[in-house]
């Protein structure tokens, strides 16, 4: 009867195995279910934890909360369609990435630019609307979708998130993965401004910058 132990028994559902899922078909089941809660967190939480299970028969289920009014539900329903290649699955996905919501918009651009690999006319289209979104996570999911996917037009765009001086992992990941000598000062601008304790962020952009020099030296 509590709902704070009920969400927990629903995490655990979803994680059963964890690398090597178990009872995969009986906790969606039950996971199912238990999107037709009454509290609103604990649809969320069943939402969430069917992403984890990844199974495209909870796919129906999840859809009958793509516009609920609760963002937090929204959310759980995007994470909930991540990862899998359905066509249904992805369309709806292009839908949340245009969501009110900026959470909701940021896990769903990176639902469509990095945990898949097709690559459509209407994921790019979803992607390169992101660009110029309020949110500076959404823009670099954005960018690093669209350069997981070799589209070379975003240049403009990662210099102009690395030059206001927005620097996270996925816009880093961008330039790497597009590997042009024009980046290379515009990535060393990174090091005037990053905390020095802060290794690992350090160490990818210096290996955005050794991919960028690579290119360089092919070039020549």
């Amino acid at each position: 009867d509590d709902p704070h132990v009920r969400e927990l028994g629903i995490y655990i559902l979803g994680m059963l195995g964890w690398d090597t899922p178990t009872f995969v078909e009986e906790s969606v089941a039950i996971l199912i279910g238990c999107l037709d809660d009454a509290d609103e967190d604990i649809i969320a939480a069943a939402a969430t934890a069917l992403g984890h299970r990844k199974l495209p028969s909870a796919i129906p289920a999840l859809l009958k909360h793509m516009a609920h009014p609760n963002a937090a539900v929204r959310f759980g329903v995007t994470f909930g369609l991540c990862g899998q290649d359905d066509p249904v699955a992805i369309a709806n996905l292009i839908t949340l990435s245009a969501d009110a919501d900026g959470d909701v918009r940021d896990w769903a651009t990176f639902g469509l630019g990095s945990l898949t690999e097709l690559d459509t006319p209407e994921i790019r289209a979803a992607l390169t609307a992101r660009l110029t979104d309020d949110e500076p996570d959404v823009r670099a999911e954005a960018l690093v979708g669209l350069a997981n996917r070799g589209d070379r037009s975003i240049i403009p765009a990662v210099i102009r998130e690395l030059d206001n001086r927005f620097y996270s992992t996925p816009v880093v990941e961008a330039a790497k993965l597009l590997a042009d000598p024009v980046l290379i000062p515009h990535l060393g601008k990174a090091f005037r401004y990053i905390d020095e304790n802060d290794e690992y962020f350090l160490e990818a952009v210096d290996d955005a910058i050794r991919a960028c020099e690579a290119q360089s030296g092919e070039s020549e």
